[in-house]
């Protein structure tokens, strides 16, 4: 990305205005560090790397939320003043917030989607980075041509009968998050065909060391305690808020649902209450510190959005406060009595860990089907994984969801690519 940025302000022959945005708070965050880092990584001359932005925000900050009205700050009649937009974990982003972006784009702006198509959609309607995929399978030859006369580059052009919007589509192959050569690789790749009996027999096997299926349900409280264990013990210290996230994200036990046996809510509680049998939480407060909280609903007063993470410290006077990551890379610290709805986050479900990423993931399946439990679900639970990843459930279970797609029609993928569309994989 930092190099198609570096390239449009060579073309532009001046700087150009780019903004750099993502669905929640910590896709923002990580989409910076990731900015940052290729920066320092790519050769670009200090009048290039001055000129690419290292801030990033939530698309609603970008908008511009208003608390008291409904329509954001920019819009058709009031666009953004930027050149270039781009933004991260767009699979995320539902039709109706991506609507209102598209309308508050100036004429001529560029737009950046980056994102999987095969993880979960957003909880609102649609599916826009799926449906923009559509059916392209390639270039068409006129661009392959332009591509090679400019590059030297030969690329072979699609066998099917494309659309300019398939000039658009790049498909990235190289995960850096895993080895597609690893354990969490192969299921990944196994999960996003739809093929159960590849999944299970990667988990069986015993040949990787990243991947298990577990088979005794009791033992995830006893998990959940070894997982969390040093990171309370580290909240107890004094310690950064960046060094105790970056323990939070260390372990983290993903669910399909919040209700229910092997739901969040349920496994909360278990787990707060035996992390403070053991004395490793403190049972003298109920804020205690580096207890994890989930934002259940959207404050636009407080910043705060469904899906934020926040984690109890105490500040500079010994008061309470939930530490939230901000997109700047800086910190924000709110009193738990202004919270707005909340829930425990030592457990969560796969659709708010979307734009995460932990080291070791346990993903929790339901004692009984349930709509919910879909392909695009184990798979967004699995990509999560950096070095570790588990499942606590039945084989049968697993192999249905893996088996069964996410359809979330909503006419986009038909107006963009026509009504025989079919998505490839």
């Amino acid at each position: 990305v930092v190099r198609i940025l570096g390239l449009l302000q060579q073309q532009a022959g001046g700087v150009l205005d780019i903004a750099l945005a993502a669905p929640t708070g910590k896709a923002a965050a990580r989409l910076q560090v990731s900015i940052q880092q290729a920066k320092l990584a790519l050769q670009l001359s200090p009048e290039e790397v001055s000129a690419i932005p290292e801030r990033a925000g939530t698309i609603h900050r970008l908008l511009g939320s208003r608390p008291d009205r409904t329509q954001f700050r920019h819009h058709a009649d009031n666009p953004l003043p930027i050149d270039v937009l781009v933004m991260d974990e767009a699979s995320m982003v539902d039709v109706a917030l991506m609507a209102k972006l598209l309308q508050a784009l100036p004429a001529g702006c560029r737009l950046i989607l980056l994102g999987d198509r095969h993880q979960l959609s957003s909880v609102e309607a649609g599916s826009v980075l799926s449906d923009i995929y559509g059916r392209a399978s390639g270039f068409t030859p006129a661009f392959c041509r332009r591509l090679e006369r400019v590059t030297g580059i030969t690329v072979e052009p699609s066998t099917e009968p494309g659309l300019a919007l398939s000039d658009c589509v790049v498909r990235l192959r190289h995960s850096y998050r895993f080895d597609k050569q690893s354990g969490i690789g192969k299921l990944a790749a196994a999960v996003k065909l739809g093929n159960g009996d590849e999944s299970l027999r990667q988990l069986r096997s015993g040949q990787a060391t990243d991947i298990a299926l577990l088979d005794r349900r009791e033992e995830l409280v006893s998990i959940a305690v070894d997982g969390y264990k040093t990171y309370l013990e580290l909240a107890q210290r004094d310690v950064s808020a960046f060094e105790l996230f970056r323990s939070f994200e260390r372990f983290r036990i993903l669910t399909a649902l919040s209700a229910g046996t092997g739901g969040t809510l349920m496994l909360n509680q278990a787990i707060e209450k035996a992390l403070v049998d053991l004395d490793i939480a403190d049972r003298a407060s109920a804020w205690y510190p580096g207890r994890p909280v989930i934002v259940r609903r959207n404050d636009y007063n407080l910043r705060l959005y469904n899906g934020d993470v926040g984690i109890l410290l105490m500040d500079e006077s010994g008061e309470p406060r939930v530490c939230f990551p901000a997109a700047e890379g800086l910190f924000r610290w709110i009193a738990p009595s202004r919270l707005p709805q909340w829930e425990l986050a030592y457990a969560m479900t796969v659709h708010k860990s979307q734009g995460s990423e932990f080291d070791r993931v346990l993903l929790v399946l339901p004692e009984h089907d349930a709509p919910l439990l879909t392909r695009e679900l184990v798979y967004t639970a699995v990509t999560r994984a950096r070095e570790r990843f588990e499942i606590s459930g039945s084989e049968a279970l697993l192999r249905l969801a893996v088996a069964r797609r996410l359809q979330r029609p909503s006419g986009l993928r038909d107006a963009l690519w026509g009504d025989d569309s079919v998505c490839s994989d």
